[in-house]
C-alpha cells in the first residue's frame, strides 16, 4: 500500500513538472527585466556600451527599459536616426527638445503590419546618456466592435 500511494505521489509530481501545472506553474512575472527583454524588438540598437539601468512596466505604454551609455546624446541619437533609414522603421512624432532626442516609432513588418510602438528618448545625463524606451508588442492589441 506505501509503495503504491508513494508511486501515486512520485507520478503526480513528475505529470505537474512536466505539464506545467501546481505545484510547479511556471508562473512569471511579465515585467521582469528578462521578460521585458524578449518582447523588445528584435532589431533595436542600442549603443555599444550600453548598460541595462531600469526595465518594468511602463507609464504609458505597457514595457519600459532604459540604459545608460558613456556616448553624448548626439551619437547616441544618431543610431537611431540611421534605423529609421532602414525601413522596418517609421516616425510617428519627433519632439523638438535638445539636447535630448525624443521620437516615437512604430515598427512594421513587410506587409506593413505594426508589431511595436515606441516611445524613445536619449537624455543627456553627466556620464553620457540615457536610452528610455516605452513599447507595447502591437499584435497582441485587440479591438472589439460592438
Amino acid at each position: 500500500m506505501a509503495v503504491a500511494s508513494f508511486l501515486v505521489a512520485a507520478g503526480y509530481l513528475l505529470a505537474a513538472l512536466v505539464g506545467d501545472v501546481p505545484p510547479f506553474r511556471g508562473d512569471r512575472d511579465p515585467f521582469a527585466a528578462n521578460a521585458i527583454l524578449q518582447e523588445m524588438p528584435p532589431d533595436f540598437p542600442l549603443p555599444v556600451d550600453a548598460k541595462l539601468a531600469a526595465a518594468g512596466r511602463g507609464a504609458q505604454l505597457p514595457y519600459h527599459l532604459e540604459w545608460t551609455s558613456a556616448e553624448p546624446v548626439s551619437e547616441v541619437a544618431d543610431i537611431y536616426r540611421e534605423l529609421l533609414t532602414r525601413g522596418k522603421w517609421e516616425m510617428m512624432l519627433e519632439e523638438e527638445t535638445s539636447p535630448s532626442y525624443r521620437v516615437r516609432l512604430a515598427r512594421m513588418t513587410d506587409s506593413g503590419a505594426m508589431t511595436h510602438w515606441a516611445m524613445l528618448a536619449v537624455i543627456a545625463e553627466p556620464s553620457g546618456s540615457r536610452v528610455s524606451l516605452d513599447f507595447m508588442v502591437t499584435q497582441r492589441v485587440t479591438v472589439t466592435l460592438n
